[in-house]
């Protein structure tokens, strides 16, 4: 009816450097510096240099940047890397390899019309070239041609190309496509396309698959014609095995290598062949939509992956890849959950997004149906650079509901609504996941008095906000407890009161965000995730029950002698511990280092820091941690006649709004004595929190023998 839908918008920020200070040359060479068994044709660097923006937990540092472009083969496979140089200090700010590999080399898939592991059948071939008389004719959807004008036999040939498919016999033909001599008659033939080498099964069954997912794509995406040509299919790709891959270099082409001893050639198996194809949709669809391509890697696997299940109606992918029983992957087994099960690898953290997909068709009970859904999202181009998966994922989200909706009013919910919302919030992915919160720490209160828990809540979608919970336990409970926190004197603060412990205890607590539907969206501690066992988990909050302080530093007049501040060990190029006080600095508004203390609050503290900033508009890359470890060890603590000794600090820890994000490890250990080696991990984390942060445990959580 002519009504505005939606308007997104991306702010990218205000640039600090507003010119390149290193060479295009040298940015040719920063290109490739760092690449290990890659075979290079050629390096490219773009002669105009553009702005890029970097992503951060929060925004994005906006510089000038050289754009390159990298040609080269690595362990058979091609390569076409294209990236960006930080134009500032020749820093790879991004690269990615635009060929897309299938799996690795452990997992595998390949089948038949439905999979490898049932018996084949004989299937029409359609949009299939047939050469006759000097002139070209295709087959139909059911593999049928007729002539009328044909009074006798014709000799005919048949060709392994057609409308959509182009298939290559690697092994044998290199430039050269299978084609088949067969005679017509007037009364009907029927021929089977000949398989005996080197016109193998394998090149038969890609150039089915290939048609088959061309049409079901069509039927779900009808206005989109950036696949509608013959796909140049490779069967028997020499140089490697047990993979496939999708690149859009010269004319695009998927790319199937032969078998080996441990599994079947990929050309077996439709789904890796709707799956690489897919690689195709992305790349063309997002480039029609005038942003070039799909830019997040997980996201790009992710929806191959979908266009599979799809056609197959099937969870599981490659079966009868491994010669020995393994498939690829499957999705009917535990979903993997953002944010606990990103790995940084494209293919395991597109199982999020895929994981969702599919279990929305088991809430639809119908997988057409959730691939009708599915295509109708690629209008909204819901993307973002690889490493902002949460972000990404919660697009497609919003995407999803808007396409079902029906009365262009999410608040009243949609047809499919819950189904919806259940399905992503499986994976991690909730109406709310972009909502956050503002909370101070508690103090340490005396023993057996509650401790008063205040929060405030923002979403930019409070019509969907329920509430906001509160678990809390004693460290060393198995079970968390939860209060339902009450609304303050705003629709959008909540407080509570957590009851009174015995002296000694250790409290811990965090929030959690529902929605409407009564569905847990988000937790806080941000990166925090209650009873998981990642090693790089976030800290929880917590506070002590009636302690009684007997040491204790705070880095404002002459510091304990017995600090180690630095070691000759230490092989930090920049950013290394210094007692100094502190200048706030930023990135894209966002704070990076703060500007107070935590003892005093104010500007005119002192604390530990690694490499003051030099000024407030210095950026996230500038006195950080660099090329190495930076230490600081404490004085001895003598615990003689203490009764269960704890500890307690405070840290402001942030690692992701610079170039480099989440590569640095904070790390805090103990040990019992000077001269006992043995060092336990006390945080070991590269999980971001830009706000002071309290750790507190009792020393016998780690030593339970000693007090000292």
């Amino acid at each position: 009816d002519g009504s505005l839908l939606k308007i997104q918008m991306k702010d990218f920020g205000t640039p600090k450097v507003l010119a390149p200070t290193i060479a295009l040359t040298t940015a040719q060479n920063a290109a490739v510096a760092d690449l290990q068994e890659v075979t290079i044709s050629s390096v490219t660097v773009k002669n105009n240099w553009v702005w890029f923006p970097v992503p951060t937990a929060d925004g994005y540092d906006v510089v000038p940047a050289w754009e390159f472009d990298v040609v080269g083969q690595s362990n058979y496979t091609p390569i076409l890397l294209h990236g960006y140089i930080d134009a500032t200090n020749g820093t790879v700010l991004y690269r990615e390899n635009q060929v897309k590999e299938t799996v690795d080399l452990t997992v595998k898939g390949v089948v038949y019309k439905n999979n490898y592991l049932s018996p084949p059948s004989i299937e029409p071939l359609s949009d299939m070239l047939i050469s006759m008389n000097g002139n070209n004719y295709y087959t139909d959807t059911a593999g049928y041609f007729s002539d009328t004008s044909l009074s006798t036999p014709t000799a005919a040939t048949l060709n392994l190309f057609g409308n959509w498919a182009n298939v290559y016999n690697h092994a044998v033909y290199i430039n050269k496509r299978p084609s088949y001599p067969v005679s017509i008659n007037t009364i009907g033939t029927t021929v089977l396309f000949d398989t005996i080498a080197p016109f193998n099964d394998r090149v038969v069954n890609a150039f089915y698959h290939v048609n088959r997912v061309h049409d079901f794509m069509k039927s779900k995406l009808p206005a989109f014609n950036g696949m509608d040509y013959a796909l140049r299919t490779n069967v028997d790709t020499i140089g490697g095995s047990c993979n496939a891959y999708f690149t859009p270099a010269n004319g695009s082409s998927i790319n199937f290598f032969r078998d080996s001893a441990g599994c079947n050639s990929f050309a077996y198996c439709g789904d890796i062949i709707y799956h690489e194809y897919g690689h195709g949709i992305n790349s063309s669809f997002y480039n029609a939509a005038g942003v070039t391509r799909m830019f997040n890697s997980a996201l790009n696997e992710g929806t191959a992956d979908v266009w599979g299940m799809g056609i197959s109606n099937d969870p599981v992918l490659g079966k009868g890849s491994f010669k020995n029983g393994n498939i690829i992957r499957r999705y009917d087994l535990t979903p993997k959950v953002y944010p606990q099960d990103i790995e940084g690898e494209s293919h395991a953290d597109g199982e999020i997004i895929a994981g969702a997909w599919w279990d929305l068709s088991l809430n639809l009970n119908s997988v057409d149906s959730m691939t009708d859904l599915f295509a109708k999202t690629y209008y909204d181009v819901p993307d973002g650079p690889s490493g902002t998966e949460g972000d990404v994922y919660h697009q497609v989200l919003i995407s999803a509901l808007e396409n079902d909706d029906t009365d262009n009013n999410l608040t009243n919910g949609t047809p499919h609504f819950t189904q919806i919302l259940q399905a992503f919030a499986r994976h991690g992915i909730f109406l709310l996941m972009d909502g956050t919160i503002v909370h101070d720490e508690v103090n340490n209160p005396p023993a057996n008095t509650p401790a008063v828990i205040n929060a405030t809540v923002n979403v930019s979608e409070p019509t969907f906000l329920q509430g906001l919970k509160l678990f809390y336990k004693e460290r060393k409970a198995t079970s968390w407890d939860s209060l339902v926190m009450t609304t303050g004197a705003t629709s959008n603060s909540f407080t509570t009161s957590i009851p009174g412990y015995p002296a000694g205890s250790i409290v811990e607590y965090y929030f959690s965000l529902y929605d409407i539907y009564n569905l847990k969206n988000k937790i806080f501690p941000d990166r925090y995730a209650p009873d998981s066992t990642y090693t790089y988990n976030n800290i929880v909050y917590q506070y002590g029950v009636g302690l009684n302080k007997v040491w204790g530093e705070n880095f404002e007049s002459s510091i304990d002698s017995g600090w180690k501040i630095g070691l000759p060990t230490d092989d930090a190029t920049s950013g290394k511990w210094v007692v100094a006080t502190p200048i706030g600095s930023f990135s894209n508004g966002l704070p990076v280092q703060p500007g107070f203390d935590h003892t005093t609050g104010t500007a005119s503290g002192k604390f530990l820091v690694t490499g003051n900033a030099q000024s407030t508009i210095v950026g996230a890359n500038q006195t950080d941690v660099d090329n190495g470890i930076t230490t600081v060890i404490t004085p001895s603590i003598d615990l003689t006649g203490l009764n269960d000794p704890i500890v307690e600090y405070f840290r402001w820890y942030g690692n992701n709004r610079g170039s480099n994000a989440e590569n640095d490890m904070w790390e805090v250990n103990i040990k019992p004595s000077i001269s006992f080696n043995f060092i336990l991990k006390v945080e070991y984390t590269n999980k971001s929190d830009y706000s002071w942060r309290r750790r507190i445990f009792h020393t016998k959580d780690y030593y339970k023998a000693a007090n000292a």
